[in-house]
């Protein structure tokens, strides 16, 4: 026979069935079931677990908390929003609205859980509570919903989707992301329903975590007695009093270590967002200048500055491109001097860019300036013989020809020393190669560099140099070795004094 209860076979002299247990008595009723089968007994198990699963889905509770997600996203969309009104160009537009999107497909989802729960709660409590909550997320459905044509396109160019953009129902709303203010209009009352259910569903929370949610014969005004405010606040005393008193130890121990995670996590996020959540970027790091003039009245060359950083990123290049440099002495400078080569920068945009400027300033020791000789020890060998060879080769010019003929031998290469400005000098004393009446036996000759100094050498030095017999200060040719020096201390040029010394 079969089990009157579960419909399993089982012995015919059992009194008991050895499955579920159910005794074995055969009533008129119970043979009736039997012949039914046991279906009929699973079929009201199954929906009175529906029931129970929608009636736990839909609780009060449940319904606010669907209500606070919802609105939670509400809040990020109005965080995006606000940032909108302080953009500049497109980059910072395109990088400011990519999150938006999905935001936006988050908030629908849980206004539309939310509106769908709070409906199963009305059939099931007919408390106008709900019922309103259900209007309200109604009401912010309809609204987003009526902005999804606006949110795929969006989407589409935020993700470079080129066929989501051909459509020809993108065109239409393609000019609506070039003005922000016109977006934010648009989302203004499905934002603003968002933030009433927020609202409406913290109340709720509070309400049904002070007590269960009564079931009402019908939907009535009486079901929103716990609004009054006394009953509200009594409801957020008798909440919090019932709490302390069920609150264990160890219950107080994971409370605290929640609270603690939870301030760690936005107290570490924002010490990252504030102090680690940067590029960093060195103004100075690869800064070259150069030197030119001479010494005491040198002057600094901008050279270079290869400044590292994300070419890619043009608000960072547009940063670095307006940077000016400032030095501390650009003008009269000398061998030796040290001067700070400072950047400056626009602090604003660097904030706002999230960058970390380091090393703004960089010194730089003044060197490799022409200098004018401080005496005859300074003048280099090369410099003297090149002025030996060159002016040798011009007295000899100057001073022999078809007629008369001369034998020069070097007098001595001598350094004068001017308050204006030095000159080299090499003399050589020419002897006539034969006795002539209208020549000389003995003169000489001097080549000079004037306003000589350390480039003499370089490729590209122009010097004027001069080449004469040597007169003294009478008038009258020098003769012999002794007038030579006394001969060269006469002041030229825009010098009122001078100093000789030999080098040579």
């Amino acid at each position: 026979m079969k089990c009157i209860q579960c419909g399993k076979e089982i012995d015919d002299d059992l009194k008991f069935c050895p499955y579920c247990g159910t005794k074995q008595t055969r009533t008129e009723s119970s043979v009736k079931q039997l012949n039914e089968g046991p279906n009929v007994n699973y079929h009201k198990e199954d929906d009175s677990r529906l029931n129970q699963y929608l009636t736990k889905i839909s609780s009060g509770k449940m319904t606010a908390i669907s209500g606070i997600i919802n609105g939670i996203f509400i809040l990020v969309m109005v965080y995006i929003v606000s940032k909108l009104k302080h953009l500049e160009g497109l980059e910072e537009l395109y990088k400011t609205l990519k999150p938006l999107p999905g935001v936006y497909y988050c908030s629908l989802f849980f206004a539309i859980v939310t509106c769908l729960i709070s409906i199963i709660n009305v059939v099931h409590h007919k408390d106008l509570k709900t019922l309103i909550l259900a209007v309200l997320s109604g009401i912010e459905t309809l609204l987003l919903a009526a902005n999804l044509r606006i949110i795929s396109l969006l989407n589409n160019v935020v993700s470079f989707n080129l066929n989501g953009l051909s459509n020809y129902s993108s065109y239409d709303t393609l000019n609506d992301l070039d003005n922000p203010s016109k977006l934010i209009g648009y989302f203004r009352m499905s934002i603003g329903f968002g933030i009433f259910v927020l609202i409406f569903s913290i109340v709720l929370l509070v309400i049904f975590m002070k007590r269960s949610q009564e079931v009402y014969n019908q939907i009535s005004i009486d079901s929103l007695k716990e609004f009054y405010p006394k009953n509200l606040i009594s409801s957020v005393n008798s909440l919090q009093n019932n709490q302390v008193k069920k609150i264990s130890k160890k219950q107080k121990m994971i409370g605290a270590i929640v609270i603690a995670l939870i301030v760690a996590v936005f107290g570490g996020y924002n010490i990252w967002d504030n102090f680690f959540n940067y590029t960093k970027i060195d103004l100075t790091k690869h800064l070259k200048v150069t030197f030119d003039g001479r010494s005491g009245d040198g002057s600094v060359v901008f050279k270079e500055n290869p400044v590292e950083y994300d070419k890619s990123d043009a608000q960072i290049t547009d940063f670095v491109d307006d940077v000016d440099y400032h030095y501390s002495k650009d003008s009269g400078l000398k061998n030796g001097d040290t001067i700070t080569v400072t950047a400056v920068y626009n602090k604003e945009n660097a904030k706002k860019l999230k960058l970390k400027v380091v090393n703004v300033s960089k010194k730089f020791k003044v060197s490799h300036l022409i200098y004018r000789f401080s005496n005859a020890k300074q003048v280099s060998q090369k410099i003297v013989s090149t002025i030996k060879k060159v002016g040798l080769d011009e007295v000899d010019e100057i001073a022999n020809s078809d007629e008369h003929d001369r034998d020069f031998t070097l007098n001595g290469v001598y350094f004068i020393k001017g308050d204006e400005s030095d000159s080299l000098v090499v003399v050589y004393k020419g002897v006539a190669a034969s006795q002539d009446d209208y020549l000389s036996p003995v003169c000489y000759y001097y080549y000079e560099i004037n306003d000589i100094d350390s480039a003499y050498l370089n490729i590209d030095s122009d010097y004027q140099d001069e080449t004469s017999i040597l007169y003294k200060e009478n008038g009258d040719e020098v003769t012999n070795d002794a007038e030579v020096s006394s001969a060269l201390q006469q002041p030229y040029g825009d010098n009122t004094s001078v100093v000789v010394e030999k080098v040579e």
